[in-house]
């Protein structure tokens, strides 16, 4: 399924459980990762009020078990349970 790049953020905010996000890194590289956002912000994790962006969103990375910003802009494609959404 195709989805319009404006709709990516909330396709996301809508997924429950874990999904795979495949997005350009800022050195240019393709990241898979293995995200989950419906898990409680830790206190003071968010994005930095110094560079406030409506582009950023806040992801669980499962296998890091850290949180990542991913850049909504550079979302290529999102998989959730076994449905994918190609981004253009």
């Amino acid at each position: 399924m195709v989805i319009n790049r404006l709709k990516i953020y909330s396709l996301i905010k809508g997924i429950k459980g874990d999904y795979t996000c495949f997005f350009y890194k800022k050195d240019g590289t393709n990241r898979e990762m293995l995200c989950n956002n419906d898990l409680p912000t830790p206190k003071g994790v968010g994005e930095s009020p110094s560079r406030p962006s409506n582009s950023l969103m806040l992801v669980l990375d499962k296998e890091k078990n850290d949180y990542r910003l991913v850049n909504l802009a550079t979302i290529y494609k999102v998989i959730h349970n076994d449905q994918v959404y190609e981004v253009n």
